[in-house]
């Protein structure tokens, strides 16, 4: 549809008295001004993402380029009257943040003044990725960076008054990464929307056209040239009844600031993964931990310097440690517990870890904010450690420590099982001390003790890739279906773990499954 006598999507809308935005797409050119071009300011990723979290308020200072310096053109002349000119050109330097911070600005006004374009365009590229080149973040970061980015777009749209009359189509500019069971050049693409179907996958084969065919009958626009004219809408995407629940945004699990080999540090703290040191560890016994897991961002600082590795740790703030350290995304809480409301930071973490096992309630509260003790934290390790290995807990009902009796009986059988796999440690005269509360650097030391115990992760994530292999193979017949042995569910599954991953549950399953173990769950 590019560069046709017969215009852009844009040009269409305008012709017929719509209003539009233009947020990066086809922008090509910038200004700005000479003495920070001729600084050293603005040369590195670091330094934008620095920029966004001001802009968030994530972070205190003065922005080094105050939005408006540099401003952004195109060499379409049409795309001109429409671009926003804050809002940066395709490059990986900039953070997908940045972006959106510049578009929620605009959007905010818009809902204030009443006058939201009819047709928004928005280029958000950081999921081409800058591959492994230093000083940029990793290709998953990236990928993150865009995900979170569109996040945040659909969580303000549809808490806002246009919701109910919104559509947002999201696809690929152009397809990566070689080729899948069915063709190299295709890829996936999302409608978001009321009336979009929802827990929906649409395998009717669309093309880009189809999709501004779509958005056009949306508009109420006439086709541009018998590429348009001819295409099909895409009305099995939507249904006839509106949903208006919002769409709450999930925070990224992998840090936006993991850098790629050879990068510098990212200057700043950013309340996820944390580089350098905490400076209240120095000599400390478990600062090899809470180095290693800090840097992964499992485990964070009461601060940017200080972590309080005495303090003693909540039962909140472990469940928030164990989510992260399965990569188990936030929940939107569901109300529960008594004591755990929809505003409180953990309420979202709490949900998750309850959904998935790792954490019990104690009827109707949860207790959040108390002190977790010693026989607690073992209870949900043994529950974590499974989920992360192929380990079984054993049916063993009582302990070899010296203080037993004082182990409430719920209790004895994780507790009997950790200290044989040497995941949680007695204290001296062979005493495991369950009532006392656990600290931060207690629980520090479990998790990398974790880690370092399902170190057969990755075998086992392998022989998992195998049995998937085999089990894609038995439904196709080279590159196509074979009808007699269909099996939806393990098809999406397969899909799925091959780009997610084979650590990554399917949505709405509780973990990753093996083929053969699938139709029983």
């Amino acid at each position: 549809m590019a560069y046709l006598s017969s215009g852009f999507i844009w040009d269409n809308a305008l012709k017929h008295n719509k209003t539009v935005k233009d947020y990066g797409e086809y922008a090509t050119k910038f200004t700005i001004p000479e003495d920070i071009q001729k600084s050293n300011k603005m040369k590195t990723w670091a330094e934008w993402y620095k920029e966004s979290k001001i802009l968030e308020g994530k972070e205190n200072g003065e922005l080094n380029v105050p939005v408006g310096t540099v401003q952004y053109y195109s060499d379409v002349p049409s795309v001109n009257k429409i671009l926003s000119k804050d809002f940066p050109i395709f490059t990986t330097l900039i953070p997908d943040q940045y972006r959106m911070d510049i578009f929620l600005r605009d959007f905010s006004q818009y809902v204030k003044d009443g006058n939201l374009p009819d047709l928004t365009i928005m280029a958000l590229p950081n999921d081409h990725t800058a591959g492994t080149t230093p000083n940029e973040p990793t290709p998953e970061a990236m990928v993150a960076d865009n995900d979170l980015a569109l996040g945040r777009m659909v969580d303000a749209i549809s808490h806002s008054p246009y919701w109910k009359d919104s559509a947002i189509f999201v696809v690929e500019d152009d397809a990566q990464n070689g080729v899948d069971h069915i063709d190299g050049h295709r890829t996936t693409a999302y409608v978001i929307s009321p009336y979009a179907k929802h827990n929906f996958v649409d395998h009717t084969m669309y093309t880009q056209i189809d999709m501004v065919k779509t958005i056009e009958q949306i508009l109420g626009l006439p086709p541009m040239n018998q590429m348009d004219a001819a295409a099909t809408p895409m009305y099995n995407a939507f249904t006839d009844k509106a949903d208006l629940e919002p769409y709450d945004v999930i925070q990224n699990k992998i840090p936006l600031d993991k850098m790629n080999e050879g990068s510098a540090s990212v200057p700043s703290y950013n309340g996820g993964s944390h580089s350098g040191s905490f400076k209240d560890i120095d000599g400390h016994w478990a600062k090899d931990a809470i180095e290693a897991l800090a840097s992964k961002g499992i485990i964070k600082g009461e601060d940017e310097n200080h972590f309080a590795p005495d303090n003693k740790i909540t039962r909140a703030e472990f469940a928030s440690m164990m989510i992260r350290l399965l990569n188990i995304p936030e929940e939107i809480y569901n109300n529960e517990f008594k004591d755990v409301t929809s505003g409180d930071w953990y309420a979202k973490a709490i949900e998750a870890a309850y959904k998935a096992g790792i954490i019990v309630g104690d009827g109707s509260t949860m207790r959040p904010n108390d002190s977790i003790s010693r026989e607690e934290m073992a209870a949900i390790v043994m529950r974590v450690y499974e989920k992360l290995s192929k380990y079984k807990e054993e049916n063993i009902n009582k302990t070899t420590f010296a203080d037993d009796s004082k182990i409430s009986n719920w209790a004895k059988q994780a507790i009997a099982n950790i200290n044989k796999i040497g995941l949680m440690m007695g204290e001296p005269n062979n005493m495991f001390a369950p009532k006392e509360s656990a600290t931060r650097a207690e629980a520090a030391a479990v998790i990398f003790r974790i880690l370092n115990k399902a170190g057969n992760l990755k075998a086992s994530q392998n022989e998992l890739k195998h049995k998937w292999a085999v089990a894609s193979e038995k439904m196709f017949k080279g590159t196509s279906q074979d009808e007699d042995n269909q099996n939806e569910a393990l098809l999406n599954r397969a899909i799925w773990y091959s780009v997610k991953g084979f650590n990554t549950p399917y949505p709405g399953d509780r973990k990753v499954y093996a083929p053969e173990e699938f139709d029983n769950n």
